[in-house]
């Protein structure tokens, strides 16, 4: 059996060395011949090339050019294998040295390039995403494996002892070619005894932080920008941006958190949820009376995230390089940009909260777990269930965290009571019409829910796995290669997010351009860290592709940076991205001179109107009334007669509001200018 075994091993050795001989030529080949056959074809852009003669093959059209493109690569893969295996079998030795050895790495991590171009072209995504995610995931884990594989010892320092302290093994670092040993050297080399000492003493000096801070101001800088942009672009709307905004406004006047839209109709914001989180609003809103000022906050909330993310991941993998790392992959991942777009919304709270938590959970901080906890139950009214998940993760994951568990837990249970006893009764909104669709009773709670699903599991399931569905979650986990999957207790995180997400039936609940993705993805990287650190430690319960890491964990961030890389160029916001969609729209990243003259006519408007009137104004306008505190939407469902309207022309209206000015006979048109109106009730 054991002779069996060892001929098994033995074939499979020989298709490596066979791949990595031929395999790797070939796809460098390709690529070359890509750029030669765009120079001779004078193509566009390169990535254009293979969706060209893929298109005109399947349609049937231009077939000599697609004649002649397929030639024109093969004849050029041709040429450039018989160049490629005579340099390799003339002049590269066996036995080389380091710069060999790390050139023949090199060129390993070059061979998945050939893939790349689809990978890059946005609209090859928008017809077949799904398609393209597997490709992706495939060449992440062709990444995995090419990084995985290419190391040779490192020479110039012995570290035995860092090396046994950090659980990495210098013998096997990956080095992926001389000019990456640069940056090696910069971000990722562990760092002798003396130049860890003086980093100690000066850590704003030492690049990684500088990094950092160079991550989180940008970020915020950047989508604050970008968003208040959208914000004048008319980008904003009553829900949920007005509301809140009114609710300041309000609070400045001596009505704490009342509303005047409706269906709050002057009762507090907290009537619908209990978002005390929104407290923190506050003192920068009185400073700065402002709208941009929220969308700054919500822009800052999310950037700063990556700071208790970084300083958790520090603490738990001992590697200052590693936590930046992660938190620049959590600024890149996409699902955190379309809602920044999207309003503003007390749950982007959640991400910088959750960090948080974990972070004083790895301190040992009984103080700043408990601020933490409070921080959580505090944006949202379903946080206790969240809350719930979360403290049977931290008990699984390591029973010495045992006191943290029971605070975290009857924190949750204490609150999760009092809303069910006291709260319902004043909540004047029902929580869970997003799943009317799954259950029995459309006016069910909770407890219809986890009742409809338990009697029904086949009607969950098909509720669940729909395609819009399976591209949401690709979404999320892709990002981040599927990594934090890798951990059974990890689950946990993800149950109450994903369950939240994939069971409703409203469509904006399962998108990434909307602010319910934060149900998930804090977790993707508190899972992430989980993951690397189990590698770090070289856990037994591993399975057995990361086991062959040897508590190397550099694979595995490579591999998460592609996959960062490219979800963020598909769905991000960078670089500008034309796709790029926020809430309900895709968001124009331009400003032209038509939208400043728009803006200033929306502006002028505004400025004839009353601060104690009261008004009625289309969606896209209320988010601009800001210094009124009597406030609706037109064609709200209320029976009041403002004193003005304020309206978008009737051309550019939606047809169910152009159906509400018949009722508006008692009014008379005021003043127009810039594609609006403004009506005065006749008295």
């Amino acid at each position: 059996m054991s002779g069996n075994n060892g001929k098994l091993a033995m074939r499979i050795d020989e298709v490596t060395r066979w791949v990595e001989k031929y395999g790797i030529v070939a796809f460098l080949s390709c690529t070359a011949a890509m750029s030669i056959s765009l120079f001779l074809w004078q193509i566009n852009h390169w990535a254009y090339l293979p969706t060209y003669i893929i298109n005109n093959a399947i349609t049937h059209r231009d077939q000599i050019q697609v004649f002649k493109g397929t030639i024109l690569i093969f004849f050029a893969i041709t040429t450039l294998l018989t160049l490629a295996y005579t340099i390799f079998h003339a002049y590269v030795k066996p036995h080389g040295s380091s710069f060999v050895a790390a050139t023949k790495a090199s060129l390993k991590s070059l061979s998945f390039l050939f893939l790349m171009p689809p990978t890059l072209h946005r609209v090859i995504w928008r017809i077949s995403p799904l398609m393209m995610m597997l490709v992706v995931m495939a060449l992440a884990v062709c990444v995995f494996y090419i990084v995985n594989i290419a190391r040779i010892p490192r020479t110039g320092f012995s570290g035995e002892k860092y090396a046994a302290h950090n659980s990495f093994h210098a013998q096997d670092t990956p080095v992926l070619s001389p000019g990456m040993n640069v940056l090696d050297n910069m971000f990722f080399r562990w760092r002798r005894p003396r130049t860890y000492h003086r980093m100690r003493r000066v850590p704003w000096a030492s690049p990684v932080y500088v990094l950092l801070a160079l991550l989180i101001l940008g970020y915020t800088c950047y989508f604050s920008y970008y968003t208040i942009l959208n914000h004048y672009k008319l980008g904003t709307s009553t829900c949920d941006f007005t509301i809140f905004q009114n609710a300041f406004i309000n609070t400045l006047h001596g009505n704490f958190m009342s509303v005047s839209i409706s269906p709050f109709d002057g009762r507090s914001l907290l009537s619908q949820h209990h978002d005390f989180i929104f407290l923190v609003y506050l003192p920068f809103f009185y400073l700065f009376p402002k709208s941009e000022t929220l969308l700054i906050i919500q822009s800052a909330s999310i950037a700063f995230a990556a700071l208790p993310l970084f300083l958790f991941g520090k603490k738990v993998l001992k590697s200052t390089p590693v936590a930046v790392s992660i938190a620049a992959f959590f600024l890149l991942h996409p699902a955190n940009h379309g809602p920044n777009f999207y309003d503003i919304h007390q749950i982007s709270f959640l991400p910088i909260s959750v960090f948080l938590l974990f972070y004083f959970l790895e301190r040992k901080s009984i103080f700043g777990f408990m601020i933490s906890v409070l921080l959580i139950l505090g944006i949202k009214d379903d946080m206790y269930i969240l809350l719930l998940f979360v403290s049977l993760f931290i008990y699984l994951n390591g029973r010495e965290n045992l006191r943290f568990v029971w605070y975290s837990f009857i924190s949750a249970f204490i609150y999760g009571f009092a809303y069910n006893t006291v709260g319902r009764i004043w909540n004047i909104i029902p929580t869970f019409f997003y799943y009317e669709g799954i259950m029995v009773d459309k006016n069910g709670g909770l407890l219809e829910l986890i009742k409809t699903v338990i009697a029904n599991p086949l009607h969950a399931i098909r509720a669940v796995i729909t395609k819009d569905k399976i591209l949401y979650v690709a979404q999320l986990f892709g990002p981040v290669a599927f990594i934090p999957l890798l951990r059974k207790q990890n689950f946990l995180l993800f149950v109450y997010g994903l369950a939240a997400t994939l069971l409703a039936t409203r469509p904006f609940l399962y998108k990434i351009s909307f602010q319910y993705v934060w149900y998930v993805v804090p977790f993707l990287f508190i899972g992430l860290v989980y993951v690397l650190k189990d590698v770090q430690t070289i856990n037994q319960s591993l399975i057995s592709p990361l086991k062959t890491l040897k508590g190397r964990i550099y694979p595995l961030l490579i591999t998460v940076f592609f996959a960062s890389f490219i979800y963020s160029w598909q769905y991000g916001a960078f670089p500008n991205n034309t796709y790029f969609i926020g809430g309900f729209r895709k968001v124009d990243f331009t400003f032209t001179a038509e939208d400043k003259r728009r803006l200033q006519a929306l502006n002028n408007i505004v400025a004839r109107i009353p601060p104690n009137a009261s008004i009625s104004a289309s969606d896209c306008i209320t988010p601009h009334l800001l210094n009124h505190v009597n406030v609706k939407k037109f064609a709200s469902p209320d029976n009041s007669e403002p004193e003005y309207l304020f309206l978008r022309d009737p051309n550019f209206e939606r047809q169910d509001y152009l159906e509400h000015l018949k009722d508006i006979h008692a009014y008379k048109v005021i003043y127009r200018e810039g594609g609006f109106q403004l009506l005065k009730r006749s008295k």
